[in-house]
């Protein structure tokens, strides 16, 4: 092992400083370089192992070399051996990748032949049966490039590979052969593991040439796996406009579950999620029932579905989550829509619980009708905490029931907003929001955050009790942050801030955009369907952006259904956390924080 001790003032270039830094920084960009050690270390008792002199070798001592358990050696052979072209390696690196005890000398064989362009359908054939799993792995990488029969059956084989890496990568490997084998295998490698993400993703990165060997694998094995890969099945049948394969997925959930004509609760999901796909490819229902083919049959005949799920909502003897999904799919259709609102009316009385309130505000959420917002304050006083939180969740989703609703309250003074609402409001995306928000909560009169903060310095010449700040803490900051078992983790969790002076924490609290901590920025978000998020970037992917929410949840939506995202310097913490709090209250909680968190 050899180990660089390295003395530099400046590890980085002169040439990715920046402009300002450049000349205050000359007399160092060379300090330290008379100074440095390199140590080698090896076993007591052994001598240091000679390095091979590899540009001295020949073409077959460079292959020997590869059989070596020395990483560097084994890189720097093969790249020589590349660079060199010589042919005349190519059958004592088959050799060797066939008898070799090293699987990673195996594997070096098989890559240089190929590097060479001397890869064997035989040796490929013979990798896939290795007995390391990295040597299989990347034998099926290599295979692509080998569409013959024996290389083709000798890698499907691997459908039930115990390694899941192999199960990954044939996962991707197949879809480079149209052949009909693997189409199969296909398949079978997505039913058998419909529920690892990883594969199904790569499965469905393989489709384009097997989308109806996928799509009739998966309708005959049924439950689990057909729910788990309908949503997957639908994106491509739908982006490949293969129709057949379209009406073969949709056949089971089109199907009544009994002679009354009656569908099953998993149907109607299966039909919302095809509805909800529909929507986001801005695809018609209505053109998909066009023409004579069986997608087009089984489009027109869907009504019974939409029957049997007005009889199910409306029957009081369902459970409450059944009922829910009806009237979802009710919502779901622009015919239904006016019996659909009338319906979820009744729910939102008193009378009716409030896991049923709820599920009408979160299925009139979906109608995105014009007149849900009044219909849903018109019983603003008779909610319960928990009902008026969806209620507020489903108005602050789109913009025109977002004005809406501060209309309402300017002229009623209803509802109260707390302060991370109050927030959202006020930085919305929309100026007429904005503006309205504005008037409402009369921020022209608020103090200005500096001024603020002077009024509460009294609080840090004060003794905290932490036991009394708990009840701050559990009121103001664990909607947004966690402090040991308490609270949700939206914000950085408190344990982070325990060393911090009490000084910075206080400025913190009162002026949380004045240092915003990189990865927590708010963001607004509108989606094509007019949906609003607003919230944390949790993570990203080349199609899609997870938000953290305010309330804790996640969201994941494509990139494809970002209509407009917007993200600015300020904190998804809200301004005015401290209304109603004394000097003392603010002191109990800053001692709070401070404070190690007690473990369970």
């Amino acid at each position: 092992l050899w180990v660089v001790d390295m003395y530099r003032y400046m590890i980085e270039h002169p040439d990715w400083l920046p402009k300002e830094g450049r000349e205050e920084l000359l007399p160092h960009y060379r300090l330290g370089e008379d100074k440095g050690r390199i140590y080698r270390v090896f076993p007591v008792g052994k001598a240091p192992r000679q390095p091979l002199r590899l540009d001295k070798l020949s073409t077959t001592e460079l292959v020997a070399a590869l059989d070596s358990q020395n990483e560097w050696q084994r890189d720097k052979a093969h790249m020589m051996l590349l660079w060199r072209a010589d042919k005349s390696a190519t059958a004592s690196l088959a050799k060797l990748a066939a008898e070799s005890r090293n699987p990673l000398a195996r594997l070096h064989a098989l890559c240089a032949l190929d590097g060479l362009g001397a890869l064997s359908a035989a040796s490929v054939k013979r990798a896939l049966s290795d007995s390391h799993p990295g040597v299989r792995e990347n034998a099926l990488r290599l295979a692509e490039k080998q569409s013959v029969p024996e290389v083709i059956a000798a890698a499907v084989k691997l459908v039930d590979d115990p390694d899941a890496k192999v199960r990954l990568q044939l996962a991707c490997t197949l879809g480079e052969w149209t052949d009909l084998r693997a189409g199969e295998a296909l398949g079978r490698l997505a039913v058998a593991n419909h529920a690892d993400s990883f594969v199904v993703a790569a499965v469905m990165s393989s489709a384009v040439p097997h989308a109806r060997a996928l799509v009739d694998a998966a309708v005959r094995s049924g439950d689990p796996a057909l729910p788990a890969l309908f949503d997957p099945l639908v994106n491509v049948t739908l982006g490949l406009n293969e129709r057949g394969a379209l009406a073969a997925v949709l056949a089971p959930a089109l199907d009544p579950v009994d002679d009354n004509g009656e569908f099953s609760v998993a149907q109607m999901t299966a039909f919302i999620r095809f509805l909800d796909s529909l929507a986001r490819r801005k695809l018609s229902f209505a053109a998909l029932t066009a023409g004579d083919d069986t997608l087009a049959r089984h489009l027109s005949a869907s009504d019974p579905i939409f029957s049997s799920a007005r009889r199910l909502a409306s029957d009081e003897t369902q459970s409450v989550a059944a009922r829910a999904a009806a009237a979802n799919l009710l919502a779901k259709s622009p015919s239904h829509r006016a019996d659909t609102l009338a319906l979820l009316s009744g729910w939102l009385a008193p009378r009716q619980p409030g896991e049923l309130q709820r599920a009408a505000v979160s299925a009139m959420a979906m109608t995105a009708d014009a007149a849900v917002p009044a219909t849903l304050l018109d019983f603003w006083s008779s909610f319960s905490p928990e009902t008026r939180a969806a209620v507020l969740d489903a108005l602050f989703s789109r913009e025109p029931w977002t004005f809406a609703l501060l209309q309402h309250t300017q002229k009623d003074g209803t509802p109260a907003f707390d302060a991370t609402r109050r927030n959202q409001l006020l930085k919305h995306s929309s100026a007429r929001v904005r503006d309205l928000a504005g008037k409402v909560f009369n921020t022209a009169a608020a103090s200005s955050r500096a001024k603020v903060i002077e009024q509460f310095q009294p609080a840090l010449k004060l003794a905290g009790d932490a036991a009394r700040g708990e009840a701050a803490f559990t009121k103001l900051c664990s909607v947004c942050h966690k402090r040991g078992e308490v609270g949700n983790e939206v914000g950085p969790n408190l344990v982070s801030v325990a060393n911090h002076p009490p000084e910075k924490l206080l400025a913190n609290i009162l002026d949380p955009s004045a240092d915003v901590q990189p990865g927590f920025h708010a963001y607004q978000c509108r989606l094509t369907d007019g949906t609003e998020l607003y919230g944390l970037i949790a993570a990203e992917t080349g199609n899609s952006i997870t938000f953290k929410l305010a309330d804790g949840t996640s969201r994941s939506v494509l990139r494809a259904s970002i209509a407009e995202l917007n993200g600015g310097n300020t904190s998804l913490m809200p301004e005015g956390l401290e209304a109603g709090l004394s000097p003392q209250d603010m002191a109990d909680l800053i001692q709070l924080l401070r404070a190690a968190p007690k473990t369970p």
